[in-house]
């Protein structure tokens, strides 16, 4: 036997370092670290075939305590949206960070005052305590699956950096599926890099590009720019020495044509007919440059212009 930093050490020590994968003078230094202290952590959520081998080594002083941990059936899958918790089971990504305190209640409080002898003599205050909560998501877990499968599919083939995909309900706004790749085990975080745990869905800011075609349209009846029946020159052209063109050459194209067949050129010259303030306040009604509350933290309301800024 030999001692080391303090302790008696003996072959179990040297057993519990391997075990633990902690050189024997961290482990010194661990244990006396705090020598009014109660306990000290060694090591924490250890596999349980090890905790059962240091539990046979019967070393004085130490101790295992069962502790939960969370388990992500859908994996790399959901991990953008559901997140994951820290050691201490508190939410650090995704629903699980964004609903922390729903998800896991808060314990009640009283605050008394008590005579020489320990009594309580009267009641000061007291908080309730908050029971935890079950929390529904409107993913279906089906769609999620295969969102998840045809975006990774998507990226390897495009061989692009990453890619994101959200379906949406269009009736009710509900999210059905959010999907980026790549993703991480939640799991596992062992090697994990931070961007990798990032929700480009919500973080990143992209264009809208064509989404904001029927928008242009619907403004530019409102104001009488063009009729239903009303038929447009979509040619390519110039503006400010950049050539509009769309992906096939249209001669003219109806109002309804121009969705159809979502025309640049069509769109580009309605849009250029109005007022910018005019599309700015269109846009805002749609919720452009809001955030949607959808509930994960992070969400980027993305850049918008001004009403004022607007010339």
């Amino acid at each position: 036997m030999t001692e080391r930093g303090g302790i008696t050490l003996d072959t179990r020590w040297k057993a519990l370092s391997d075990a633990l994968e902690i050189p024997l003078d961290q482990l010194a230094t661990r244990i006396n670290a705090n020598p009014k202290g109660r306990f000290v952590y060694l090591a924490r959520q250890v596999n349980p075939a090890i905790g059962d081998y240091i539990h046979k080594l019967k070393l004085p002083g130490i101790y295992l305590r069962q502790e939960s941990r969370r388990y992500y059936p859908a994996g790399q899958v959901m991990a953008h949206i559901i997140g994951v918790t820290n050691i201490d089971s508190q939410g650090i990504e995704g629903v699980e960070k964004s609903f922390d305190r729903w998800l896991t209640g808060q314990p009640g409080e009283r605050t008394v005052r008590k005579d020489r002898y320990g009594r309580v003599i009267e009641d000061i205050s007291s908080v309730d305590s908050q029971a935890a909560h079950n929390l529904v998501l409107s993913v279906d877990e089906r769609l999620q699956a295969l969102v998840y499968r045809e975006l990774n599919n998507a990226v390897a083939f495009n061989k692009a950096e990453s890619g994101t995909a959200v379906l949406v309900d269009v009736n009710t706004g509900e999210v059905l599926a959010m999907a980026n790749s790549p993703s991480y085990n939640p799991n596992n975080l062992t090697g994990t890099p931070k961007d990798a745990m990032r929700n480009r869905a919500i973080t990143d800011i992209f264009e809208p590009g064509s989404t904001v075609k029927p928008m242009v349209v619907m403004t530019a009846l409102q104001h009488g720019v063009v009729k239903e029946n009303s038929v447009l020159n979509t040619l390519p052209y110039f503006v400010n020495g950049h050539q509009i063109k769309d992906v096939a050459r249209y001669a003219e194209l109806s109002v309804t044509g121009i969705l159809q067949k979502s025309s640049n050129v069509g769109v580009s010259k309605l849009a250029l007919a109005m007022p910018s303030s005019a599309l700015v306040e269109t846009y805002s009604k749609f919720g452009f440059g809001k955030a949607t509350n959808l509930g994960l933290v992070g969400e980027s309301s993305g850049l918008y212009p001004k009403k004022t800024t607007v010339v």
